[in-house]
């Protein structure tokens, strides 16, 4: 899962230099992991299709 947010970081770049920040931090025994870019985003009707097996937004694009 982790290479697959990267990848799509990578491929949904759009016309800047990709920017990737992954953060790592754990507090009383729960780890939480952060990702951030600077790609094009999504909108808010797509986010909960992100989550669903074999979920994918843009069809037309491999990956």
């Amino acid at each position: 899962m982790l290479f697959n947010l990267i990848a799509n970081a990578i491929k949904f770049k759009g016309d800047e230099l990709p920017v990737i920040e992954i953060l790592c931090r754990e507090v009383e025994g729960v780890t939480t992991l952060n990702i951030s870019d600077n790609g094009k985003g999504m909108s808010e009707k797509d986010m909960g299709k992100i989550f669903q097996i074999y979920g994918r937004l843009h069809q037309d694009i491999e990956g």
